[in-house]
This record gives structure tokens, C-alpha cells and sequence, in this order.
């Protein structure tokens, strides 16, 4: 981030270096999914401008990780289309990957194994608190068991 202004504001990774020097930056050892949503929604003007689109069905998926990073306690990341979601994809996660010529995003975990795939890549830090994280996406409590039979 260069400026206070842009705190909070969506980034799309651009090609190798970046997502390259975005894995570095922080570290992921000690990085924690708190909250995490999937959607099939196009954007309507949630998903950043350039990388809305429509027509697709495949989930974007949000992931709210506690990072503790000058840049902000956490970081948001937006993995917009994916065609395929490995298991355990937040276990000892990372942003290892590489950049392909049309800027797909693959993931790969410590053996190189693909883990995630999609079309685009996007992040911001944020600064929240414990309680406003776990919430994040609007769900803050388990459902109930009441009434079940």
C-alpha cells in the first residue's frame, strides 16, 4: 500500500511478480482463516470493476485471514471463478502459485500440488477487531439445533 487513502481497497494481482512478492510479505505460518464465504454471484458491484463479469458459475470465494501486518491486522482475499478448490484449502495455506498468460491464479501447496485455480486474484488489508472478523461475513453464530427432530 502506498498511502493511508488506499487502505481498505481492493488490489488485483497483475501477474507473477506481484502475486510472488504478496506471498513473501507476509507470513503465513502464523496466518489464521477467521472467516471465509463462497458464491456463485456475479459481483453486482461487489467484486472489484475489472474483474466483474457475468455469466460464469463458478464460486468466488472470500477468505478473511488474521495476518497481524503493519498493512492491517487482517487480509482480505477475493478468488474470483474458481474452477476447482482443493480440500483442506486453508491448512497451512499460502499464496504459492503462479500467473498464466491470461492471469489465471493457480495455488500450489508445499508439494506442489494445485490446491486452488481461478481467474483472478484479488486482496486488501484491513484493520478489524476479533469479534468484527469472526462476523465478517455476516454469519456470527452456529445454527441452532432447536426444533430439529
Amino acid at each position: 500500500m502506498t498511502s493511508d487513502e488506499d487502505h481498505g481497497a481492493w488490489r488485483v494481482v497483475a501477474g507473477q511478480a506481484e502475486l510472488t512478492a504478496l506471498d513473501a510479505s507476509i507470513n503465513w505460518e502464523d496466518a489464521e482463516a477467521v472467516a471465509f464465504v463462497g458464491s456463485r454471484d456475479s459481483g453486482s458491484g461487489r467484486l472489484p470493476a475489472e474483474v466483474a463479469r457475468s455469466g460464469y458459475v463458478n464460486w468466488n470465494v472470500r477468505v478473511l485471514f488474521f495476518v497481524a501486518d503493519r498493512r492491517g491486522s487482517h487480509i482480505e482475499l477475493l478468488f474470483v471463478d474458481c474452477d476447482e478448490v482443493g480440500p483442506s484449502l486453508f491448512a497451512g495455506f499460502t499464496l504459492d502459485g503462479r500467473v498464466d498468460r491470461l492471469e489465471r491464479i493457480e495455488v500450489t501447496d508445499s508439494n506442489g500440488q494445485r490446491r486452488l485455480r481461478c481467474s483472478r486474484l484479488a486482496y486488501r488489508f484491513l484493520e478489524l477487531d476479533p469479534l468484527q472478523a469472526h462476523g465478517f461475513y455476516g454469519v456470527r453464530n452456529e445454527p441452532s439445533d432447536e426444533g430439529d427432530d
